[in-house]
């Protein structure tokens, strides 16, 4: 019995990866990381066709910057999730995809809801990118331990942005720490 179950999750996942790679598909590509998301860490080697869903670029319905394809979000969401589910397993899978800004918000956001020290690194680094905005929400949000030092110890980058993106998370923070930073950029 467990071990036709187990070939039969690993036929399941590996059917499931075809359907994320399915471009535009985006009930199937919902579909496939839902079910995925049941599986836990089993679904781990779906992660890098997760992560291609993650990485499609924003569908729009005809010319309407503002709305979604249908069900592009869903897929988006239901990627998400499922990545979450299969957890930290993912984790070295979703900072090596942050080398492209192709879906960076949306690693970044996932990152961020993961409880282990090997996201910090990678969403200090995020600070002042494409992705900017979500690694400040997730750093201040995060519960990660050293989050605030990490943050702060990139105080004085040479880009402003950086720096910025640093003041902002610690403000968010209430770090102490941000309020040389308020000063220089209201000076």
């Amino acid at each position: 019995g467990l071990v036709w179950q187990s070939t039969d999750v690993s036929s399941q996942v590996q059917a499931a990866i075809v359907e994320l790679q399915r471009a535009g598909d985006y009930t199937r590509q919902r579909s496939a990381a839902d079910r995925l998301a049941t599986f836990g860490p089993a679904a781990a080697p779906a992660v890098p066709a997760l992560i291609g869903v993650l990485r499609q670029p924003f569908a729009r319905v005809g010319g309407d910057v503002m709305s979604p394809a249908p069900g592009y979000q869903e897929a988006i969401d239901a990627a998400k999730l499922a990545v979450l589910k299969i957890g930290p397993v993912a984790i070295p899978a979703l900072i090596d995809g942050l080398r492209a800004p192709a879906g960076a918000v949306h690693l970044v956001e996932v990152l961020g809801q993961m409880d282990d020290p090997r996201i910090i690194p990678p969403l200090v680094a995020a600070l002042g990118g494409p992705a900017s905005q979500a690694a400040q929400a997730m750093l201040v949000t995060t519960t990660v331990p050293g989050a605030a030092d990490a943050v702060a110890a990139r105080r004085d980058d040479p880009s402003e942005h950086v720096r910025r993106g640093v003041m902002e998370t610690l403000v968010g923070r209430r770090d102490l720490r941000a309020l040389p930073l308020v000063e220089q950029l209201l000076a």
